[in-house]
């Protein structure tokens, strides 16, 4: 807090010792920026891309080729699309972003999900 805020404050009678204003600490608002969600979004589609062509490759259990998928069709698109519902929404319902982003990204992954059976 500045001295001149702090001086207000005190006059008005809000604080009535100095040591009550300098214990008010304020903190900023850190977002993390929307380049970072784009470039994850984008490694984590690339790593599921490649392990699933691994997984596919070797002639064992595919057991995390459903991880892999996972990863490039559910997490990368909910990464991608996070920054922008976040905009939409406000800045102070980040749980109700998060949330709309994994149903995007659960919905994207179903209806991949869907055109593959198609192809089977």
């Amino acid at each position: 807090m500045d001295k001149k805020t702090r001086q207000m404050r005190k006059a008005l009678g809000y604080d009535t010792d100095d040591g009550v204003a300098s214990q008010v600490q304020e903190v900023p608002n850190l977002k993390i920026p929307g380049s970072v969600f784009g470039y994850s979004a984008l490694v984590s589609f690339i790593v599921g891309i490649i392990g699933m062509g691994v997984e596919l490759s070797t002639d064992k259990d595919v057991r995390l080729f459903m991880l892999y998928f996972s990863l490039s069709f559910l997490l990368a698109p909910a990464l991608l699309i996070y920054p922008l519902i976040r905009m939409l929404l406000d800045d102070g319902k980040t749980g109700l972003a998060v949330f709309l982003s994994a149903l995007f990204g659960w919905y994207v992954q179903s209806s991949v999900k869907k055109k593959l059976d198609k192809w089977s």
